[in-house]
């Protein structure tokens, strides 16, 4: 599991959403209803961050991973 909570997937695929141009809010306003909501603030922003990511480069979860699933092969 990326973040170590399945519930911060909806604000993965919400920053991927945004940065496709399918959420007509602002990047800022996206943020700011993070804030606002109060609830695993940082979690919930690198989601976000993530989401964005990932809609620009596809390949970025794999780059992530990597160490990881080289760690538990080890």
């Amino acid at each position: 599991m990326l973040f170590g909570d399945s519930l911060l997937s909806n604000m993965l695929l919400m920053g991927m959403a945004w940065h496709r141009g399918s959420m007509p809010v602002s990047s800022a306003a996206g943020e700011q209803a993070i804030r606002l909501n109060g609830v695993a603030i940082q979690a919930n922003q690198a989601a976000f961050h993530w989401g964005r990511v990932l809609a620009h480069d596809e390949k970025a979860l794999a780059r992530l991973l990597a160490p990881a699933a080289q760690a538990a092969v080890s």
